[in-house]
Order: structure tokens, then sequence, then C-alpha cells
């Protein structure tokens, strides 16, 4: 008896089409950031995915739709900060943080500025934020455990967010546009900062 082939799955190009032309938009819009265009247009971000302008409006019919899809489309490929060895002395995990935090901040400081502007117009990439901001003081936390685990309660909630802003974007920008200080030099403060906090902890 013979065996009936299966077919093989129809493929709906026209549903394949548009997702291309989506993932394209939301790439364009986070390659323009990256290379320092902090509020991309309609028409920059057409050309730069090499659609057109209508398609857009179609595929995002208001910019809190389109600033919502961004931010989730970055979430996906946004950095982390690796793990440390939380075995290693406390002095060893200060330098391998703030060497994996800085890397992470240098890396997404065009992002942070673009979402920093469209948080005032947009509820997700406000969330997103917040989000964010969650994840970054988990991986301080986890980083620094050892020491946290020594004290309890409200102290213990002071000294995390000593560490959390140490190790933030808004402490790295200060260090590298207003104090104008190079990657190096502003990983170095953070790490002294970080220790001098520590230090702290009887």
């Amino acid at each position: 008896m013979t065996v009936p082939k299966k077919r093989a799955p129809k493929i709906d190009g026209r549903r394949l089409r548009s997702e291309r032309t989506r993932a394209s938009i939301l790439g364009a819009l986070l390659a323009l950031v990256k290379d320092g265009n902090v509020a991309p247009s309609a028409p920059q971000i057409a050309a730069k995915a090499g659609v057109a302008l209508r398609s857009i409006a179609q595929h995002f019919p208001s910019r809190e739709a389109l600033f919502a899809a961004a931010a989730a489309a970055y979430r996906d490929v946004a950095p982390r900060t690796e793990a440390v060895d939380v075995a290693l002395a406390r002095d060893e995990r200060v330098v391998a943080f703030a060497a994996k935090r800085a890397d992470v901040l240098e890396t997404t400081a065009p992002y942070r500025l673009t979402a920093t502007i469209m948080a005032a117009q947009s509820h997700a990439v406000h969330d997103g934020l917040r989000v964010a901001a969650r994840l970054r003081r988990a991986e301080v936390a986890a980083a620094f455990a050892p020491e946290l685990e020594r004290i309890a309660g409200r102290a213990k909630a002071e000294i995390l967010d000593a560490l959390d802003a140490a190790a933030s974007g808004r402490a790295w920008d200060a260090w590298r546009d207003d104090m104008q200080l190079a990657p190096r030099a502003a990983q170095a403060r953070m790490a002294m900062v970080l220790s001098a906090i520590l230090a702290t902890i009887a």
C-alpha cells in the first residue's frame, strides 16, 4: 500500500513580507539610534529600512505603537551585565563587576538617551525603563550578595540603593559626558565608589 506523501505547509507570502517589513522598520529605528540619531523621523526610518513611508503607518498606526514595538525589540537584544564569581574576594569582584557594567553602559549610551527622551511621550518606553532598572539592580544585588547578606532590613536596602546608583547609567553618563572622562577612567571611578560603599558594611 502506497503511503500518501504529506503536503508541505503552505507558506503565506504576504504574511512573511509583512513580518519582514515590520522587522526592517524596527531594525532601522534601532540602527539610527545607535548611530546617534536620538529622535529618528519617519522619513529617516523609512529610508534606512528601504521601505515606503506609508509602510510605517500601516504597521504602526501611532507613535506609541512604534515606540512600544521598538522598546520590545530592544529588550530582546539589549546587553546584560555578565555575572561575576561571588567566590572572588570583594576587591576583585568590584573590579570585575565595574569592567562588565562599564562595557554595557558604554554600549547602551545612545539607546539610553533616546529612551529618556521618548519616555516623556510613551508609556511603553517609560515602563521599559523601569523594567531595565529593576534588572540592573538585580545584577548589582547578585554581584555583591556576600556583603548584602550580612545586613538586613532598611540598612540593606539603603546600601543596595547606593551601589545601584553608583553603577547606573546616570552615573556613567555624568562621568563620561559631564566630566569628560575616558571609559577606563569612568570605570575606575565606578569601582572606587562601589568599594567605598561596601567598606561601610561592618
